[in-house]
């Protein structure tokens, strides 16, 4: 049976370029950092916490939460970088 796994993945906002429309499956943003969760609570937090750093509130990034139905052997490891483990420590947030 597949397990629900949540990633939180950020991205960096693309400018729109001479009218054109963004399109992701066209262009997809640049993803940054992506960290994975295996329940919807600790996705939002992380999301949250994604959401508080400036470049997601001054709109030069985003912060998004995927949800993915796969097998836990596939996905093994935690997508998630020291760099990322320490803003998120310092924004409050917990394993």
């Amino acid at each position: 049976m597949a397990e629900r796994t949540f990633i939180i993945v950020l991205t960096t906002v693309r400018p729109i370029a001479d009218g054109n429309r963004r399109d992701e499956n066209v262009h997809p943003e640049e993803i940054v950092e992506a960290v994975s969760a295996t329940t919807p609570e600790a996705a939002q937090r992380i999301f949250v916490a994604l959401c508080s750093l400036p470049r997601v509130r001054a709109g030069r990034q985003r912060a998004k939460i995927l949800v993915c139905d796969i097998e836990a052997a596939v996905f093994g490891a935690p997508l998630m970088t020291a760099g990322t483990a320490r803003v998120l420590a310092r924004l409050g947030a917990r394993r």
